[in-house]
């Protein structure tokens, strides 16, 4: 199997755990929304695409990795994911930068528990690598979060992105600081 189709599993509310084959591409568009998935999701390394609302709303989701070949995270991913406290993404070294370019809009919306998420971002000779583009209102609600760090290589900062984080550490040049933040440095 090399893709779950839009909406496969959707609502599956009995849905606790899932088991994805190493040979997986893609995740359609709200393939597991609201469905009762339960602890830690580990994509395989394989994955390549994983589209928006993927897991929307999967509210038993403790801890998500996402694989190194992901370039975007779509618009809603995450959202609502109640329980989610730790997301892993590829931070690359200077032998193998990370590809991961933009954050979607409210990809982690309503994650209210989530704690840790490193925004990955590094410069090798001379060439900035990882997240230049964070969405609208993609980490609002996510109150959990104390502090986190902003690349300097972010152009681009939506509307709300930042809403209910306590604070962002951010030295770039995107416009519209703080971004719905209660503290910023």
């Amino acid at each position: 199997m090399w893709q779950i189709d839009k909406n496969a599993f959707a609502g599956c509310g009995s849905l606790r755990t899932v088991s994805l084959p190493a040979s997986l591409k893609a995740i359609g568009e709200e393939a597991f929304r609201d469905c009762g998935l339960q602890g830690a999701l580990v994509l395989p390394a394989s994955v390549e695409s994983l589209g928006n609302g993927a897991f929307r709303g999967c509210a038993g989701l403790s801890s998500a990795t996402v694989p190194a070949r992901i370039t975007a995270l779509a618009d809603n991913l995450f959202a609502g994911c109640d329980s989610l406290q730790t997301v892993g993404l590829f931070a690359g070294s200077a032998d193998n930068p990370p590809v991961l370019s933009s954050i979607g809009r409210s990809a982690f919306e309503g994650c209210r528990n989530l704690q840790s998420v490193t925004i990955p971002g590094l410069t090798v000779g001379g060439t900035y690598h990882g997240v230049t583009a964070i969405g609208e209102k993609a980490f609002k609600g996510c109150s959990s979060i104390d502090e986190l760090t902003v690349p300097d290589g972010v152009e681009s900062i939506g509307d709300e992105a930042f809403g209910d984080v306590s604070h962002i550490t951010y030295r770039g040049t995107a416009g519209g600081a703080p971004w719905g933040a209660n503290g910023m440095n």
